[in-house]
């Protein structure tokens, strides 16, 4: 494993330190760490939306195209809500963009990427 130096300022230095007395982790590499897995899986979950925004609209999502996401994983599906705005949904690796149109309540949904990608 590779070792980097980093300087903090007094405050920052003491906030990481607290973290680790507090027996939220058992040392300041362990919490740098754990900040830099952070970040990535966010960059990568954002890549994975921009990406799906950026993509070309493939199918309606009306109600029967969020029952059909609902019955692939049932054991997933949480209570049921009115959708408004834009929502991401996540099932079995996938990750769509959603986009509602505020017109009759229906979505236009574009295509499906891997979330590998």
């Amino acid at each position: 494993m590779a070792t980097m130096n980093v300087s903090l300022p007094d405050d920052l230095k003491s906030f990481v330190d607290s973290q680790v007395n507090h027996g939220n982790y058992g040392s300041t590499s362990e919490y740098i760490r754990d900040l830099i897995r952070h970040d990535y899986d966010r960059r990568q979950l954002r890549d994975a939306l921009l990406d799906g925004a950026r993509s070309p609209i493939t199918t309606e999502a009306d109600t029967a195209y969020f029952e059909s996401l609902r019955d692939l994983h049932p054991d997933e599906v949480g209570g049921r809500r009115e959708a408004s705005g834009t929502s991401s949904v996540l099932t079995a690796g996938v990750l769509e963009e959603v986009h509602l149109q505020s017109a009759g309540g229906q979505a236009r949904a574009p295509a499906r990427h891997s979330r590998e990608q």
